[in-house]
């Protein structure tokens, strides 16, 4: 990556300007364009985000823009693959998301235009205004309070039911065995450093009985490929979901909440929070998940069924978290708060341990 900042062209500015004017239906010749740099989003810089307004005598309107500058390889590692998003992807999936969804209130921002100069490319979107990063949310819960674990679940389970209602609207009734995201967990197994070899041998041998019986069949649809805390936005008036351009279709929908669960309960263990609530915090989230995936499709969703989908999902999103979490501790440099990966790797480890080997829901099947 480079660690450059793309510098905004006057062409872009004016060209900017012509589709906010036009997106909020108001004459562009009469009205001018401020931009305001709001920083990058990792420390690298290879991405910068920007607010832009534009001011009329009709009123004074604001939108977000993206830069990513061409020379910049940004990826995204998932459980499906590393992907290298483009602001294009991510204008195109927010287009297809816009078109698909009726009710767009508080689920993603409204996309508005995109443009290409030479050296970058800027993607147009709407502002969310008296929004806060779920992120900076969490460091509210630093000190410790004797409410702060129920303040946390309600935090997450109004994410989770904020995204239930997009994965309503998204719903696919499709099933299909789990062969691919056994695989791919075998294969974050295989590389992983920090569980032992006898973990490791125990943990594939899980997964390949529950690939191998062909008893489970999960939902595949569209997900959004890497929901933690960074991508979430959440107000007064609802939450919204960032960052769209690692998503995927013919994928599990409930790795991304697994994953989100996950990833929260991470943010937790940052926070020094003792390990019986975190115990506490990731129960009570997993089982609002099981109880909306069988609001989402109680025709199809057994008891059974909904443990066994909520079993594999969150094992791909513990082995996930853990294989990243692994790459930040061994890559040397500074990244904030490495000091706490060690903890987040030993909890994922117990959490897998746990929930692989003594959950049940797979050796159930065989008395």
């Amino acid at each position: 990556m480079t660690n450059s900042t793309p510098i905004l062209s006057r062409t872009s500015l004016e060209e900017a300007k012509e589709l906010l004017c036009h997106h909020f239906g108001i004459p562009a010749s009469r009205s001018r364009i401020q931009t305001k740099s709001i920083g990058p989003v990792n420390l690298l810089g290879s991405r910068k985000h920007y607010l832009m307004t534009v001011s009329s005598s009709n009123g004074t309107y604001k939108a977000f823009a993206k830069v990513i500058s061409v020379t910049s390889r940004p990826t995204c590692d998932s459980i499906y693959g590393t992907l290298t998003p483009t602001i294009i992807a991510e204008y195109s999936n927010l287009v297809h998301l816009n078109n698909t969804i009726h009710d767009k209130s508080d689920l993603f921002p409204r996309p508005i235009g995109l443009l290409h100069a030479p050296d970058y490319s800027l993607m147009l979107a709407e502002y969310m205004e008296r929004y806060s990063s779920l992120s900076a949310v969490m460091l509210s819960f630093v000190l410790p309070r004797p409410q702060r674990t129920q303040e946390i679940v309600k935090v997450g389970i109004s994410v989770l039911d904020k995204f239930g209602q997009l994965q309503k609207a998204l719903f696919n009734p499709e099933y299909s065995s789990p062969d691919l995201e056994c695989k791919l967990m075998l294969g974050k197994l295989s590389h992983s450093y920090s569980l032992s070899s006898q973990a490791r041998s125990e943990l594939a041998s899980v997964i390949e009985q529950a690939s191998a019986r062909g008893s489970i069949r999960i939902r595949k649809g569209i997900i959004h490929g890497d929901l933690g805390p960074r991508n979430i936005l959440i107000g007064q008036s609802g939450v919204v979901f960032l960052d769209w351009e690692a998503m995927q279709s013919n994928c599990m929908p409930l790795y991304d909440c697994c994953y989100f669960v996950i990833t929260l309960v991470m943010r937790c263990v940052q926070l020094g929070i003792p390990p019986s609530q975190l115990n506490y915090i990731s129960s009570a989230l997993f089982r609002h998940v099981a109880d909306l995936e069988t609001q989402l499709d109680s025709c199809n969703k057994t008891d059974l069924f909904t443990r066994k989908d909520i079993w594999l999902g969150k094992c791909m999103a513990l082995l996930q978290v853990l294989s990243a979490y692994e790459r930040d501790a061994e890559g040397g440099g500074y990244y904030p708060l490495l000091r706490q990966r060690g903890r987040q790797i030993q909890y994922l480890q117990d959490v897998l341990g746990r929930e692989m080997l003594d959950d049940g829901t797979i050796q159930s099947e065989t008395g």
